[in-house]
């Protein structure tokens, strides 16, 4: 869901300009206003890594993270990151390189809804791989003459 100009835009790349990967940054002090974020990009693609940054506001404020346990719930790799140190940048930069070269595989873990909108998602995806499975036919009629 794309509520400005910059977000439609990083939609749209995401979407359709096969990224090698999609780095989604989120302010460790606000984790939990941030993954929603996470969970609409993971529906879009699975060459996701996350970044926690501002780890050292979060550590001021008694805030923990347990990026292994975060990790596993996502099913996508989580970094931990505080920009000003050039340490955790570079663990960030390894683990986009892995994805990127497709060394580490991520595999999100699918959102699971309540049964009546799954119901609906499977009717309309169904009907729109119909639509599309007509589109291509066409298309290659055309292309053919």
């Amino acid at each position: 869901m794309s509520n400005s100009e910059e977000e439609e835009i990083a939609r749209d790349y995401i979407c359709f300009g096969n990224p090698d990967a999609t780095v989604v940054i989120l302010d460790a002090t606000s984790l939990e206003r941030n993954l929603n974020l996470v969970y609409q990009i993971m529906e879009i693609t699975n060459k996701i890594v996350v970044c926690v940054n501002l780890l050292d506001e979060a550590n001021k404020k008694g805030i923990h993270i347990n990026f292994e346990e975060l990790e596993k719930r996502l099913g996508v790799p989580v970094v931990g990151t505080i920009a000003r140190k050039k340490r955790t940048l570079n663990k960030l930069l390894n683990k986009i390189e892995k994805v990127c070269s497709g060394e580490l595989t991520t595999i999100p873990n699918k959102i699971k809804y309540i049964p009546y909108i799954e119901q609906s998602v499977d009717c309309i995806e169904e009907n729109i791989e119909k639509m599309l499975t007509r589109k291509e036919k066409v298309f290659s009629k055309m292309d053919s003459t």
